[in-house]
């Protein structure tokens, strides 16, 4: 954080959503309380897609489900398309409103910032 910066948000501002828009991928500071030696370990784009890809990976979980249905072999590919179409909607949509309202320095530093 630089200096006496705030952590805010300021409201749908494109000047938010432009300084947000490119990667700036920094350390990650939650890693500290579980590393002995006590380094920060850089985040790259692989940790990131890591964290969306469980989110969309879950609705897998779905398919378990296919005694159920009356027709699994057409409900089945149908039902699971459509519930990583609104997952990946979803996170767009997160993604996007966050950038357009959240400052960096929110982003990095607070973690519950959704809450």
């Amino acid at each position: 954080m630089q200096g006496n910066a705030t952590l805010t948000y300021t409201g749908f501002a494109w000047s938010t959503f432009t300084s947000n828009i490119l990667p700036n991928f920094t350390a990650d500071y939650t890693v500290l309380a579980n590393d002995c030696t006590g380094t920060i370990s850089p985040v790259d784009f692989q940790y990131v897609f890591a964290i969306f890809f469980n989110g969309c990976i879950g609705i897998m979980a779905g398919v378990n489900i296919s005694g159920d249905l009356k027709d699994p072999s057409h409900a089945i590919p149908q039902g699971t398309l459509f519930a990583l179409a609104v997952t990946f909607g979803i996170y767009i949509l997160l993604f996007t409103f966050s950038a357009f309202t959240c400052t960096r320095d929110l982003l990095i530093h607070n973690v519950n910032y959704l809450q």
